[in-house]
């Protein structure tokens, strides 16, 4: 976490470390594989392990060093997790561990809270669970999308790619709690050119 070789933004911040895997995409995932290597430090990548929750304290640190120099800084929300992920660990009894759950959902509401007051940041929020984007965004983010906030599909084949153009589209024609207005900034990660657009 901190500052990155990764070409398309300055910073990476992930709010907890750890991911279920969803599908064939996740097979080859750089994230799973740094996790299987270093357990403690990157979370476990299982639907019932517990997640590494972090503390919010470098977004808040860039926020101040880009108003100091009068800049903007891209940072890369969940590269070790996936913002998204409806995570629901359960016990050998097939009961959901509540406390568990709770640590990721209170670090999702913490990171809600720190991107709205962190103005000089642009949180680039990719998922690979774009059907839940309306679902976990803050109702108020839904309805008024905010500047400061780039939302992206992480994609491994055509298909995927195309289903989550097709839940975009849908989603930004939308208005309410249903989906994301039209009227909001967009902007999509084009991974050929390593470029954002729009």
């Amino acid at each position: 976490m901190g500052k990155t070789t990764i070409e398309w933004c300055d910073f990476t911040f992930n709010p907890w470390r750890g991911c279920t895997p969803i599908g064939a995409g996740c097979a080859n995932c750089y994230a799973r594989r740094m996790a299987r290597r270093q357990p403690a430090k990157f979370g476990v990548w299982a639907r019932n392990e517990r997640r590494i929750v972090s503390r919010l304290t470098l977004p808040w640190q860039w926020n101040r060093r880009a108003i100091r120099l009068g800049t903007r800084y891209k940072v890369f929300v969940g590269s070790m997790c996936d913002w998204a992920e409806d995570y629901r660990p359960v016990d050998a009894g097939g009961e959901v561990i509540r406390a568990w759950q709770n640590e990721v959902y209170d670090a999702r509401s913490r990171l809600w809270a720190m991107i709205e007051a962190c103005r000089n940041l642009d949180f680039l929020l990719l998922t690979k669970r774009v059907s839940r984007i309306a679902k976990v965004l803050p109702l108020s983010w839904v309805c008024r999308p905010r500047p400061n906030v780039w939302l992206g599909a992480s994609v491994s084949t055509q298909s995927d790619a195309d289903r989550a153009a097709e839940f975009l589209r849908q989603s930004s024609s939308s208005s309410g709690a249903s989906g994301l207005r039209s009227n909001s900034r967009r902007r999509w990660f084009v991974p050929a050119t390593g470029r954002w657009r729009g």
